[in-house]
């Protein structure tokens, strides 16, 4: 190589090095740039992946329901839905009284399925909560009942224990008791804020660890007046002894349409749920 040409080369070198070391940095800068943005991109829908599910867990934290006397048929879930909103739980009677109103039916299970509506089955054959035998008697009549209509095992089976009721603890314990036995899961409705029976349920807990860890509670206290799903109170202000073990709450009784009671359930009770 001759001198000349050597000094033109390294000029043309001490040019093009330069320029390829800038070149390349800029490069790294866009890449880095992108690779940042993408990583944030994906940051930011993480988190509003999670907001979303949060959100979903918080909705599905509160479940809106009535219970009714009411044969569920077409026209009253219409009647319900169009001056209530559609309810995700409805509660109805296992077994109906005689001139007086019908029990749950296989045709209104199939309804309700249909709907994608949950069904809480309530046992209320009896004005007498008293007495150990007692409490066995109507829980095994109370299961017999739910087998006839081919309720599924593990669902929950409300006692309904009006205010007038006579009670004792040991009509809740053997309650609790045989319906656990047939593998069905105890529950009891009732005042558990003022009544009677709040200091019931207080000495069974007390007596039987089955009763304060299985049982669980459907309060009508405190009343304040039945709503649209969507006016429902905010918050599960149910009145218990054992609020960890309170699952509802029948915040508003004897509504002016369709004959309907509304309530809030706990979302806990999902599981328990036919």
């Amino acid at each position: 190589m001759t001198p000349r040409f050597k000094k033109i080369w390294i000029s043309v070198l001490s040019v093009v090095i330069p320029l390829l070391i800038i070149g390349a940095a800029s490069l790294a800068v866009v890449l880095y740039s992108d690779d940042d943005h993408q990583h944030s991109d994906k940051s930011s829908q993480h988190h509003e992946s999670h907001e979303k599910k949060e959100h979903k867990q918080e909705k599905a934290s509160k479940l809106w329901g009535i219970d009714t006397v009411n044969e569920v048929t077409q026209p009253f879930l219409k009647c319900v839905n169009d001056h209530f909103g559609k309810p995700d739980v409805v509660a109805r009677y296992l077994t109906g009284k005689k001139g007086a109103y019908k029990g749950l039916t296989s045709q209104e299970i199939k309804l309700l399925h249909k709907n994608k509506l949950s069904v809480l089955p309530i046992y209320n054959q009896f004005t007498n909560a008293t007495g150990k035998d007692n409490g066995a008697k109507e829980a095994k009549r109370a299961i017999q009942a739910a087998k006839n209509l081919k309720v599924p095992k593990e669902t929950l089976i409300i006692a309904d224990i009006e205010p007038k009721y006579p009670v004792d603890k040991q009509f809740i314990i053997a309650w609790t008791k045989t319906i656990v036995d047939a593998h069905y899961k105890p529950g009891i409705y009732g005042n558990f804020g003022h009544d009677n029976l709040k200091g019931v349920y207080k000495q069974a807990q007390k007596s039987d660890k089955q009763v304060k860890k299985q049982l669980v509670l459907w309060t009508n206290t405190p009343s304040k007046g039945t709503s649209t799903k969507k006016k429902a109170p905010k918050s599960f202000e149910g009145a218990s002894p054992n609020s960890a073990q309170t699952i509802g709450w029948q915040y508003g009784i004897e509504a002016k349409h369709c004959n309907i009671d509304t309530n809030i359930f706990k979302g806990q009770i999902q599981s328990d749920l036919w």
